[in-house]
């Protein structure tokens, strides 16, 4: 498992949107999945492509895109993964509709943005950078989160605190 109760296996099809330098798609790759996966950054996709031909892996497409566009039929991915992305979208419901597009029936999302407190408790401290784009251009707070999931067709079967206090889907 990717995270609990987040399996992934060969019958998987499986999209990281913003997926940087790739830590998930490799997971689901070793483990058989196809991997679709998607950046802005042009070098972070080419980059994980590479890797990922480097290791024999071949069942993959990187796009560079921001996830508000996918060139993906409707209802074709079973796994779709948007860690640490949602915070750093111009528009965060356009994005998860986007990603619950492409979700075939029953499929399983796992999204996670950064403990909004922890968010806060920096923006005195941080470059004024972290809080422009690209990078993080607002503060979700849990109920916000959990509210666009349910306006995008989306029921939350889970909620994981780690290390970094995400919030997942």
């Amino acid at each position: 498992e990717l995270f609990a109760g987040f399996a992934l296996g060969p019958e998987d099809e499986v999209l990281d949107v913003g997926c940087g330098d790739g830590l998930a798609v490799m997971f689901a790759a070793q483990h058989g999945a196809s991997t679709t996966f998607c950046d802005v950054d042009r070098a972070k996709v080419r980059s994980l492509s590479d890797r990922l031909h480097e290791r024999g892996l071949k069942r993959h497409a990187g796009l560079v895109s921001s996830g508000s566009s996918l060139p993906l039929r409707d209802g074709s991915m079973s796994r779709i993964i948007a860690t640490e992305v949602l915070e750093h979208v111009d528009d965060p419901a356009a994005v998860l509709r986007e990603m619950v597009r492409v979700g075939a029936p029953g499929a399983k999302y796992l999204i996670s943005v950064p403990d909004a407190g922890a968010e806060r408790f920096q923006q005195p401290f941080a470059h004024r950078s972290y809080f422009e784009a690209p990078n993080h251009v607002r503060i979700i707070e849990p109920r916000e989160l959990e509210e666009l999931a349910g306006s995008c067709g989306l029921e939350v079967e889970g909620r994981e605190v780690d290390g970094l206090l995400q919030e997942a889907l």
